[in-house]
């Protein structure tokens, strides 16, 4: 089993002078590479704990950066875990996971500085693949972000698995312009080091510099998700003076690409192929849509990738046949060893389904005949109103498409009298007020759609990853008494 240490240093001995990253003016090949990661392990050794039991625990939150792929390696070698956290988290947010995981040392824009300067060697051993070999946190969307554990010979196979299933080259240039702390910009940065890949990074995080790394670094593949693809659509973003020419992929993942987003993309880039990919940072990855299975957006997202197979089953576990609803449940190959520091919630999410290991999910979803897996949602997203089964996000879609509502997040709330019903927190568009959002909510949508209270903010609470953060909308809800406005 081979974990990434070996990987990369295979890749190092193979040819040493290929290129690895890039940013702005900024190029390393993969012995260059190597050196970086010899002077930060050489910083970073006299800062672990001495050997024990168990791994030392490296928490790195940074922006994208050489460093931060080189930081990998380094901690490998001294028999280290990395665990990756959004730089963008709040001080309490990154307060309160330090507190519950207790990281041996964490490395930021404050603490990097120190690490360099020397020269230093990755030392000659290689850890063996059932070696645990990163942390990543979930979103924390629903509660305290989770620890996601896998070993080294997990995130090994699944970038090969992946760029066979997605048709990867192997002379990809990858423009990465997703944090490394997202799982999917974690798996672009695995691309480099195991893969082979060149990894492109954004000289900053702002729009405009995502189009002049294509131009200047010529991409073959970006790797987004849709919020990402509509700013650069849609925004201000300086996408329209990007030479596209280069790129053959654009991949996604996270939710589903409008008909809209889908076809400005088509035109704006009409010679690439665009594949969309469903997964959780608990799965690596778990299918693919590729063009050749329907072009257009149609609520699925593709087929199991190599290696996984998809089960959908009920309340009681028991597998369901193609078109009924059930559980989404990822079987065989990528699924994550445990979460950090909680047998319980590992006991529930990961268990052995025909013999191998799986992953309940807890989406919502329903194969077709021909393997497609389309999502109905999360469970704890779909709701009941006026006996009508809904999905909230699909609520969060319609409101947001208001010419009074510039971004919005729904919940579901028990009322005595009318059972289950909705509340919108939104971010008005041009001074609208609560009232306004509600008589374009029963002007087009249908009654068991129409949120009974609507709140007017001037953001959302987010959490470290950008997601919207519910349980800070909960707790703002038990708070807000009376309602701001009711029909």
């Amino acid at each position: 089993m081979t974990h990434p240490l070996s990987a990369f240093l295979d890749l190092v001995a193979a040819d040493g002078d290929a290129a690895m990253l890039a940013q702005g003016n900024r190029l390393l090949t993969r012995a260059q590479m190597l050196e970086l990661s010899g002077s930060l392990a050489q910083g970073l050794a006299p800062l672990l704990p001495a050997s024990g039991p168990d791994s030392a625990k490296v928490m790195i939150a940074l922006p994208n950066s050489p460093e931060m792929v080189a930081l990998l390696p380094a901690i490998w070698s001294l028999g280290g875990v990395p665990m990756f956290f959004s730089s963008k988290a709040t001080a309490d947010q990154r307060a309160r996971v330090i507190a519950r995981y207790s990281p041996d040392v964490v490395i930021d824009e404050t603490t990097l500085p120190q690490l360099l300067g020397q020269k230093g060697e990755i030392g000659p051993s290689r850890p063996d693949g059932a070696q645990d070999a990163s942390v990543v946190f979930t979103s924390g969307s629903t509660g305290l972000p989770k620890g996601v554990v896998q070993k080294g010979s997990t995130l090994s196979s699944g970038v090969g698995r992946v760029a066979r299933t997605l048709g990867y080259g192997p002379q990809e240039r990858i423009l990465v312009p997703i944090p490394f702390a997202h799982d999917y910009g974690w798996g672009q940065m695995l691309s480099g080091l195991v893969g082979g890949h060149a990894l492109i990074l954004p000289d900053r995080d702002i729009l405009t510099d995502i189009a002049e790394a294509i131009n200047l670094h010529r991409p073959t593949i970006l790797a987004g998700v849709p919020s990402l693809y509509s700013a650069l659509l849609f925004g201000i973003s300086g996408f329209e003076r990007a030479d596209t020419a280069s790129l053959r992929l654009l991949t996604s993942t996270g939710s589903p690409f409008s008909p809209r987003l889908h076809d400005a993309l088509r035109a704006r880039i009409p010679d690439a192929r665009i594949l969309r990919n469903y997964g959780l940072t608990e799965t690596y990855r778990c299918c693919c849509l590729l063009p050749e299975h329907g072009d257009r957006p149609s609520g699925s997202v593709g087929r199991p990738i190599e290696g996984v197979t998809i089960r959908i089953v009920d309340r009681d576990g028991v597998p369901v046949p193609p078109g009924e609803e059930g559980e989404v449940v990822h079987v065989g190959a990528g699924v994550f060893d445990r979460y950090l520091d909680d047998p319980a919630a590992t006991a529930q999410a990961r268990r052995i389904v025909d013999g191998q290991p799986a992953v309940f999910t807890g989406d919502f979803g329903v194969l077709d005949h021909d393997g497609h897996l389309k999502l109905l949602g999360r469970s704890d997203r779909l709701v009941k109103s006026m006996d009508v089964r809904i999905n909230l996000n699909d609520v969060e879609e319609a409101l947001s498409g208001f010419a009074s509502v510039s971004a919005c997040a729904v919940l579901s709330r028990d009322d005595p009298q009318n059972g289950i019903t909705l509340v919108a927190f939104c971010i008005p568009k041009d001074a609208a007020t609560p009232r306004d959002i509600q008589r374009e909510a029963n002007r087009t949508l249908p009654p068991y759609m129409r949120p009974r209270d609507v709140h007017c903010l001037e953001t959302l609470p987010r959490t470290s990853v950008g997601k919207i953060d519910y349980p800070a909308l909960k707790a703002m809800l038990s708070d807000l008494h009376p309602p701001i406005s009711q029909t």
